[in-house]
């Protein structure tokens, strides 16, 4: 949560140009996200299934903390963005802000369902992960502009 409190300080003091360049705070969470998300402990080390619950409900705790992170500096650099346009009164991009917002439910949802895939037990949390990640920093940091 501290994490989330420094952003939110820091978004005062940021140069609108870095609204465009990735966040590393968003590149760390993602791969944070994936470790949690791990299942080659479950599938080589033969937990029983008190312990397996357990570790896999600690797991998931840590995986919804790194997700929050990520959608914060998501959520971050689309308000930079929009705070570019309303000083510079330039609303040329609106519309493309607009459908970038959309777009970007679908890799949250994804996001989403790879944590309670993990959490029920069923394999393939990763791969969402990995695809969802790709999709929401390709649309957010290296669309082409409209």
């Amino acid at each position: 949560m501290d994490n989330a409190w420094a952003a939110l300080k820091r978004i005062s003091n940021i140069d609108h140009t870095e609204a465009s360049m990735p966040s590393s705070q968003a590149v760390e969470s993602s791969r944070a996200m994936r470790q949690s998300l791990d299942e080659e402990d479950f599938r080589w080390l033969c937990f029983d299934e008190s312990n397996a619950a357990s570790i896999r409900r600690e797991r998931y705790r840590v995986f919804r903390r790194h997700l929050g992170l990520f959608e914060l500096e998501l959520h971050l650099t689309r308000r930079l963005r929009c705070r570019a346009m309303a000083e510079s009164q330039d609303w040329s991009g609106f519309r493309s802000y607009v459908v970038e917002g959309v777009l970007l439910w679908k890799p949250r949802l994804m996001l989403r369902l790879a944590g309670y895939l993990f959490r029920w037990g069923i394999p393939g949390g990763r791969d969402f992960v990995d695809a969802a990640v790709y999709v929401a920093l390709r649309r957010l940091y290296f669309a082409a502009p409209a």
